[in-house]
This record gives C-alpha cells, structure tokens and sequence, in this order.
C-alpha cells in the first residue's frame, strides 16, 4: 500500500511539475479576453497613452523629441457623446502641444497648434453617427493567438504576455524599410503586460524591439508605449476649451 501511495503521490508531483513549467496558461488568456470585451463595453474613462523611443546612440535631444502622449476622457452614456482628446510631444524637457480633438454638443472641434482652429458640426442627437468600437476587430481567438506566444501568466492582477517574433508576418515592416531607404527593419521583441482592476485594464505596457539595417550597419531601438484608464464607467468632467475663436470648416477638408 505504501508503495502505491507513493507512485500515486510521484505521478501527481510529475504532473503538477509539468503544469508549472507550462509557459502558456489559459488562465491568463481568458482574463485577457475578459478585460478586452469589458473595455468595448465602457461608455466613460479617462485615458493617457505615451509612447517613448530609446536606442544605444539615441541623443539627449532626440530622447526628448521621442515622447509622444495622448490624454483626454470621454463619455458616452448622454444623449450627446462627449470627448477631449488632446496629443503632445516632447522637445528638450518641454511638452509641445500638437492637436486636440473635442466633441461636445453634437459638434466637432479641432485645433492644430493653435494654427487652424475649426468646428464641424455633426447633426443633431438623431443623426449624429454614434460612437462605437467594433467588437469583431477585437477578437483574439485563444487557440490561435497561442501559436505566436512564448509565454501567458497571470499574477493576481497582472498579465505577461511574450511573443515569438519569428512566427509574426513582418511583411509590412519590410514595406516600410523599403519607402524609408533601407535594408531591412527587423522585429525581435514584443512584450504585453496588463495591469487589471475589477476585471477592467487599469494600465498596460507594451515593449517593441525593432532593428534597421542600411549597407551591412544594424541600429536597434525598444519602442514603449504604455496606456492607462482612470475612472472607468463614471461621470466625467471634461475640461473643454473656449470654442469663441474656432471657424466654421464646412468647406474644408480638415475635419474630414
């Protein structure tokens, strides 16, 4: 008997060992379907999205013309959808602004730079085209999206995701090593990492590694870029602007 208790209690040491040495676990997976048809489900956040370019020979000047963010907050449970939406760069230490977007009253606003300033209105609450995310753009099949995984793990509430590049069509990255002039361009990294809070994405990051040869000369870079959610599903307080100086751009192409 105590013989067969202890090949029972080794078959199980066995399988439990090779569970853990899984690299793919559905459980990570599933919350990140999970989170992904919640996010399509919101109707108000805030919202930041930054990304930033890092490289061996990056200059001090070019790291700081390398950080682009995007910020607003958005609501969509009225009867007219509300959005401000504005985009920034960085250049020597400081932060330039270079468009913002407003939606407010069934009336589109843009500004770029402070150059053009234009509205553009959207029709009344009937007519206006509503706001939607397509949910069918967002499937990720599991089985599928397995194929191009190292590694799924889920923490408490953090997600890791680790692809194989090698198993990822980078026809399009060779498109654009070719209008840009070089030889190749190369993805050799790409990283997830998922913050969840109630089942929503809190936060996620997202790391690039990308690698561009020219005449036998390879530079390499690691792309960043994180995005965060705030208030998720709660009255929002969009700070608009003054609308008193924009145009009418009914007869531009701007805002279309």
């Amino acid at each position: 008997m105590k013989k067969l208790i202890s090949l029972v209690f080794c078959v199980a040491l066995l399988f439990g060992l090779t569970a853990c040495g899984s690299k793919i676990e559905d459980e990570a997976l599933d919350a990140l379907e999970t989170s992904i048809a919640n996010l399509l489900e919101m109707k108000s956040s805030t919202f930041h999205i930054d990304m930033k370019v890092d490289a061996p020979d990056i200059t001090e000047e070019q790291a700081n013309a390398s950080v682009f963010a995007i910020h607003g907050a958005y609501d969509l449970r009225t009867a007219n959808p509300m959005l401000s939406m504005e985009m920034e760069m960085e250049a020597e230490g400081e932060k330039i602004p270079f468009m913002a977007m407003y939606l407010k009253d069934n009336t589109l606003y843009m500004n770029m730079m402070d150059m053009i300033k234009q509205k553009q209105s959207l029709g009344t609450s009937e007519t206006a085209p509503q706001i939607s995310l397509e949910k069918d753009s967002f499937e990720l099949p599991k089985e599928e999206m397995k194929e191009y995984l190292e590694k799924a793990s889920l923490d408490d509430n953090v997600i890791t995701l680790e692809f194989d590049t090698t198993k990822i069509d980078q026809s399009e990255l060779k498109e654009m090593a070719k209008a840009n002039g070089l030889d190749s361009v190369r993805l050799g990294k790409l990283e997830v990492v998922v913050t969840l809070k109630d089942k929503h994405i809190e936060k996620a990051e997202l790391t690039l590694g990308i690698s561009a040869t020219l005449k036998e000369e390879t530079e390499s870079a690691t792309v960043t870029m994180n995005f965060a959610l705030d208030k998720v599903n709660t009255d929002q307080e969009i700070d608009f602007p003054d609308f008193s100086d924009y145009t009418d751009a009914a007869d531009t192409a701007v805002l279309e």
